[in-house]
């Protein structure tokens, strides 16, 4: 037996599979946009510590 779909399930259909895409894209940003504010923040603890190596060098330089 031959079942045939209308054109309006068929763009159902679609549009469902387009939407379920959009919220894998969607999930995938937020993830990413995750890990972007982790190493932000280690970069600026990172650029902290050499500011503090930097500046302690320096004293200990004039000190001599």
């Amino acid at each position: 037996m031959l079942i045939l779909l209308s054109p309006l399930t068929l763009r159902g259909r679609e549009i469902k599979d387009l939407q379920l895409h959009l919220k894998g894209v969607l999930d995938e940003i937020k993830k990413t946009e995750g890990e972007f504010e982790k190493k932000k923040a280690e970069n600026e603890m990172l650029q902290t510590y050499v500011n503090n190596l930097t500046r302690q060098n320096m004293l200990i330089t004039n000190a001599k």
